[in-house]
């Protein structure tokens, strides 16, 4: 899980110990309210459940091209939520 996604959850006052849960929480707060694109949100499950599938399900097999792919997307979800925080002003 992104640790900006958990300084953000922490910030709120919503630490949460479970990936679903700060899935969850980030939805909510960020996806449903419009102040990130509901694409990041489709990033963020899709990383998730491939995850789970490595960890808990079938043996599975990922191609180099499909391990680029999801880098490149994990990039791009951390990088909207970094310009996300940038935007916040200090107090």
């Amino acid at each position: 899980m992104p640790k900006e996604c958990f300084m953000v959850a922490l910030v709120r006052g919503q630490l949460q110990t479970g990936h679903i849960s700060v899935i969850s929480i980030f939805d909510r707060e960020f996806i449903l309210t419009g102040k990130i694109d509901k694409y990041y949100s489709e990033i963020l499950h899709n990383m998730f459940n491939i995850r789970q599938k490595g960890d808990y399900k079938e043996l599975i097999e990922i191609t180099t091209e499909d391990a680029n792919d999801h880098f490149g997307l994990a990039q791009e979800f951390l990088e909207c939520i970094r310009n996300y925080l940038d935007k916040i002003p200090v107090q």
